[in-house]
Parts: structure tokens; sequence; C-alpha cells
């Protein structure tokens, strides 16, 4: 059985104790039904207005009870649950929200690097970013840019190089990057993220587990 959620809105100022959210609710290809949260604490709301998408809801509703059980750790103790719609349901909205904030932390990262040199853990923080007046891209094409970039990083990123911390630019070249005496693992791998993407592309439809 496939459970989607379709053209979720997601509300971030109203997420309090749990993820405010409406969406349409599909099972096996056709909508049944919507599913919502007001993020205050309360269980998601599920529901039907024709009887045809209250059978399909609760077909669904025992399929997710036959699932295996969830398990999930807090304070180094794991723990489990038995999955219900309402579980899977949120398990759903969970990855979709974690999913729009790793881009807007991504997005946050490609704009500091337009004008500067930024290291940090991929897709969890920024620690540094040496920045400059004009864009990465203006000194690359002044005649002495890829010196400009190399003495940057020799004096004030190859320090910063520890505990995971790489270069987190995209926009310079790896031979700049080389020649500063940086090695593989310190910078981004552009060729996996490309493979990356290419394998998972920019879901534009509904959201399933």
């Amino acid at each position: 059985m496939k459970i989607e959620l379709k053209r979720i809105q997601y509300y971030s100022r109203q997420s309090e104790e749990t993820n405010a959210f409406n969406a349409d609710l599909y099972i096996d290809g056709k909508k049944v039904g919507e599913a919502s949260n007001y993020g205050h604490g309360d269980p998601i709301s599920y529901g039907s207005l024709t009887e045809e998408g209250r059978k399909a809801i609760r077909e669904a509703e025992q399929y997710c009870m036959s699932l295996p059980r969830e398990e999930y750790t807090i304070g180094g103790n794991t723990h489990t649950y038995e999955m219900t719609l309402e579980s899977y349901i949120g398990r759903i909205i969970d990855d979709f929200v974690n999913e729009k904030e790793l881009q807007k932390f991504r997005n946050r990262v490609d704009k500091l690097c337009m004008d500067g040199i930024v290291v940090g853990k991929p897709d969890k923080n920024v620690i540094a970013a040496y920045r400059y007046k004009i864009s990465i891209l203006q000194i690359l094409c002044k005649p002495k840019g890829d010196e400009t970039i190399i003495e940057a990083i020799k004096k004030e990123i190859l320090p910063l190089l520890n505990d995971g911390n790489i270069v987190l630019n995209k926009n310079i070249p790896e031979h700049i990057l080389k020649a500063a005496g940086l090695a593989k693992g310190q910078y981004l791998d552009l060729k996996a993220i490309k493979m990356q993407t290419a394998k998972n592309p920019k879901q534009n439809k509904g959201r399933s587990l």
C-alpha cells in the first residue's frame, strides 16, 4: 500500500510542540481525504468526506499497524512504538520539514560562498567565513585572482580544517584548492554531489516513506 501526502503546506510560525501543516492524503494514488495539525501538541488529524475515502483510510490504518515497530533514541536509551497511520503521516511530515530546513541551510551557505571562503561541516554548520568586498568570481577573473584565493586559504583557512570541518565552497576550482595545500576530504567532492543529485531528483509530487 502506498500512502502519500500531496500539496503539503507547512507553517513554521505556528509549529510549537508539533509541526503545523495541512495536506491532501492519498492512498494507492487516489485522494481519500486530508491530514493536518495545528502545531500545539495535539495528535495529527485526518479524515475523509466520502464513504469510499473513509474505507480506504481504515484499510491504511490496518496496514500501518502491520508494519514493524519503529525505534527512536532519547538520552542514549532506545525505545520502540507501534506504527499507526498517524505516526506514518508524522514521519512523512518530519522528513518534509527536515528537507526544508536542510535546503535553507544550504542556501545560506551558497550565499556566503558568493563572496567568501566558508568553513564548516557539510549540511550541519558553518564555523567561519573569510569574506571579501567583491565576489569570488570577480576575484578569480583578476590577473592574480588565483594567488589571492590560495594565500587566503593557506593563511586563514587551513588552520580551521580539523574536527571534520572542510571548505564548503562549490565556486572555487579544485586546482586552486589543491594548490593551497588542501587534500581530498578537506573540500566538497562536487562529482559525488552531482551523482547524488542525479540519483535523487527533486520531488515535485507526493511524499511517502
